[in-house]
């Protein structure tokens, strides 16, 4: 039973937040405009900050990020 208390204690954190980078160096990007689009057609804009983080406060769902 230990080994399955202790695999717990280094599960990977859930942030309420993504990240913006970029996919050769891996540095963040600010700022970054996104925008989260439902399947009904509304949208959603953030700006990333100064560590390419951006969040949403929606409604589960299914969504589109560009």
């Amino acid at each position: 039973m230990l080994p399955l208390i202790v695999a717990g204690l280094f599960k990977k954190k859930k942030y309420p937040w993504g990240v913006v980078y970029d996919s050769k160096t891996k540095q963040p990007l600010d700022p970054v405009i996104l925008t989260l689009t439902s399947n009904a057609g509304k949208a959603y804009r953030a700006v990333s900050d100064m560590y390419g983080r951006y969040n949403f406060l929606v409604e589960p769902g299914e969504y589109t990020l560009k």
